[in-house]
């Protein structure tokens, strides 16, 4: 059986400091036994520090592309939180109304 299916998934919404933090925090397998770490988004004019390869590109709204995707949780971990930019129609605007359902 596929252990990976029962396992929560979460998309961190960063690529600077903070998220590298993240993903060096949790590099063994055993400290995510419960979660699985799909990627991470750039947030536009933030650091890159998280290693291209664990990059996300996301072309219109994150909520969409996370429910799309079956994403359970975001983490947002941006430097900078005054600046962040979510793609799309307000994050938290979506949410509600999803959630309204």
């Amino acid at each position: 059986m596929d252990t990976n299916i029962l396992k929560r998934r979460i998309l961190v919404y960063g690529t600077g400091h903070r998220a590298a933090f993240i993903a060096h925090w949790l590099r063994r397998n055993s400290d995510r036994r419960s979660f699985a770490i799909v990627g991470y988004v750039h947030v536009p004019g933030g650091d890159v520090i998280v290693p291209q390869d664990k990059h996300i590109g996301i072309e219109g709204s994150l909520f969409q592309w996370a429910v799309r995707e079956k994403i359970d949780e975001i983490v947002v971990g941006p430097d900078d939180r005054p600046q962040v930019h979510c793609p799309g129609r307000s994050t938290h605007e979506e949410a509600t109304h999803h959630s309204a359902r």
